[in-house]
């Protein structure tokens, strides 16, 4: 029961929205008991209410890597309800940026986070955005855009050899001189 979803004490949720959210708790198993949640949620004008979307979200992610066969579609149906949504959280946001992963498109998360901090009110990223990034780009061994990953981290002022440990160089352990170029810190030197 630890890992299981809670809701926000603060705030009321119908029944339809409690069933909703169990039947997305459930593990959904199959692609149509997914689309019938989704148009569940359409139906009852849940595709505002981040809590939800995020859990949606989330069980895309995990039927895209148990079905290899549909992931493509699926990480787009996902991506079609987010974009419906005008003002987005980070965990939503992360949320989005796992199922690209989850689905192995690799290209689409630097898009889309270079998108969401355009926008007005720009996303916040945290570490959790930053550690799925810094794993994207040693997937993809993309040197530009850890570079340019790195310069960011910095400017939010958070602690990349910190960042580094919780990626504990699962598929970074090749490239951290991209990704520390420039910095100063102790890990460069080792």
């Amino acid at each position: 029961m630890g890992d299981e979803y809670q809701l926000p004490q603060r705030t009321l949720w119908s029944n339809a929205e409690r069933r909703c959210l169990n039947l997305l708790q459930c593990k959904t198993k199959s692609v149509t008991t997914l689309l019938q949640i989704h148009a569940f949620m359409l139906r009852h004008s849940f595709h505002n209410n981040l809590n939800l979307l995020t859990a949606f979200i989330t069980t895309c992610a995990s039927l895209a890597v148990v079905s290899p066969t549909r992931h493509h579609a699926l990480v787009q149906h996902a991506r079609s309800f987010f974009d419906l949504v005008r003002i987005r959280d980070t965990f939503l946001c992360n949320s989005m940026i796992a199922t690209h992963f989850a689905a192995r498109q690799f290209s689409e998360p630097f898009t889309l986070f270079r998108d969401l901090r355009r926008k007005t009110p720009p996303f916040t990223p945290d570490g959790y955005t930053f550690t799925s990034l810094v794993k994207g780009c040693s997937a993809r061994v993309a040197r530009r855009e850890g570079s340019q990953l790195h310069g960011v981290v910095l400017r939010n002022g958070l602690c990349f050899d910190l960042l580094l440990t919780q990626v504990n160089g699962a598929q970074v352990g090749h490239t951290p001189e991209i990704l520390l170029s420039g910095s100063n810190s102790k890990s460069n030197k080792q």
